[in-house]
C-alpha cells in the first residue's frame, strides 16, 4: 500500500522539488542523501540503503503514477511499503526495509532502505 510521507517538507505545492545534488557514502557506493530546492535549501537523508534507482522523468511513464496524483494531491514522497519491486530482490537483507519513492521535477528516485528523513538546509557531509 502506498502512502504519502513528509508532505510538510517534501511536496509539489507550487511545483515539484528540484533535485540539486546526490550524496554518496562508502567510497561512492551507497546513497547517503539528497539536497533539493523545495522553496529553499532542503535535504533528505537515508538509513540502511540497499537499492537505488534514479529515473529521468521522460522515461518514467504514466503507469508508474496511476491513480496516485488524484488520491494524494500535493504529495511528492511516498512509502510504497513491501512493493513488487522490493520483493523482486533477495529478501535476506531487506526485512527492515521499505520502498520509498521521491518525485522530483525532472527525476524520480526509488530507494529501498530502512528510513527516510527530511530537513531544512544542507547537513554537513
Amino acid at each position: 500500500m502506498i502512502e504519502p510521507i513528509h508532505t510538510e517538507l517534501f511536496n509539489c505545492y507550487g511545483g515539484s522539488p528540484e533535485l540539486q545534488r546526490v550524496w554518496w557514502t562508502g567510497r561512492g557506493r551507497t546513497l547517503g542523501g539528497i539536497d533539493y530546492d523545495g522553496g529553499g535549501e532542503m535535504h533528505v537523508d537515508f538509513t540502511g540503503v540497499q537499492v537505488v534507482m534514479i529515473t529521468p522523468d521522460e522515461v518514467v511513464g504514466e503507469n508508474q503514477f496511476a491513480n496516485v496524483e488524484g488520491r494524494f494531491p500535493g504529495a511528492a514522497m511516498f512509502n510504497c511499503g513491501k512493493s513488487d519491486w522490493l520483493q523482486s530482490f533477495d529478501g535476506q537483507h531487506l526485512a527492515r526495509c521499505s520502498h520509498f519513492r521521491l518525485v522530483f521535477q525532472d527525476e524520480v528516485v526509488d530507494v529501498i532502505c530502512e528510513s527516510v528523513q527530511c530537513g531544512h538546509g544542507s547537513p554537513p557531509r
